[in-house]
């Protein structure tokens, strides 16, 4: 199910279950030295984590209120911007399941991904005027996506659930090559140059009949770097709630809930200054093959 909303932060929800194929190497900072860095400071509301442009958020206090507390006060908590009161309804269900969860907050340690989304391939002839809805299936890309010439997604936010699938090499295949896949919400990537997206990563590696399998949640700004998510854990079956939005042309918020652990990720990032989205575009539950490959 497809939903729309015309104010300012348009919502997104597609509730499906998608299946395929994660990395998991952390850098020494962990979420304790994180603590560590803001303890004496009871305001602090959010803290940088270890890569650049990435700011990790605490939970709300005990008696906040996410329907009732200002838009000012959803950004301070880093909470997913509120729809607007014309949202369909399923919408805004979405919505409060993520600004209510009472799931644990992780402050996680991030490390560079050296995997990437592939982006979709999308012929400038297939692009209309008016909005259109894709619903396609490719080699290189597989999934759902809303594309508007008039870029009506600059301020948008996507909500996706789906279920976390088995990693597993393709069958009859165990040569040592990795395979991999994520699913995603995305925000641009439908014919533009930059997109970002958040969600899971499945990797598997199958050698002298054994397959190594790793699940990782992961936010990326393409073309420019990936960060995998440390400190939420997933496995084959959990069931994951992912939103996404974008602020301006250059930052984004991303909320990372596993509904099965109930443990969530709230997370803020910025792209670099020759970043900028579009706002052409949203892409839900990307089926897209990972690209092994150096961000610079």
């Amino acid at each position: 199910m497809l939903s729309l909303s015309p104010r300012p932060h348009t919502k997104v929800k597609l509730a499906t279950i998608v299946a395929i194929l994660s990395v998991n190497t952390p850098l020494p900072v962990s979420a304790h030295q994180a603590v560590q860095a803001v303890r004496g400071d009871p305001t602090s509301r959010s803290v940088a984590t270890n890569l650049p442009g990435f700011r990790a958020y605490f939970a709300p206090p005990a008696g906040f209120d996410p329907l009732t507390a200002s838009d000012s006060e959803l950004a301070e908590y880093g909470l997913p911007p509120r729809p607007g009161s014309d949202a369909p309804a399923d919408a805004q269900r979405a919505w409060q399941q993520v600004a209510l969860s009472p799931a644990r907050r992780i402050l996680p340690t991030l490390h560079q991904s050296s995997f990437a989304a592939r982006p979709p391939e999308v012929p400038q002839t297939d692009l209309p005027n008016a909005a259109k809805t894709y619903r396609a299936t490719s080699y290189v890309w597989s999934g759902y996506a809303v594309y508007d010439s008039h870029k009506p997604f600059q301020h948008v936010e996507v909500i996706t659930e789906y279920v976390v699938p088995f990693a597993q090499q393709p069958f009859n295949v165990c040569d040592g090559t990795l395979h991999g896949a994520l699913s995603v919400a995305g925000i641009d990537g439908w014919a533009s140059a930059d997109f970002i997206s958040a969600g899971t990563t499945f990797l598997a590696n199958c050698s002298y009949g054994y397959t190594d399998a790793t699940y990782n949640e992961v936010v990326e700004w393409w073309p420019y770097y990936g960060a995998d998510v440390d400190g939420l854990q997933v496995t084959p079956g959990d069931l994951m709630e992912v939103a996404l939005w974008n602020t301006s042309q250059t930052t984004a918020g991303a909320f990372l809930l596993n509904l099965t652990t109930n443990q969530s990720v709230d997370i803020s990032f910025s792209g670099p200054s020759s970043a900028k989205l579009t706002g052409t575009s949203v892409r839900m539950v990307d089926h897209t093959p990972v690209l092994q490959r150096r961000f610079d």
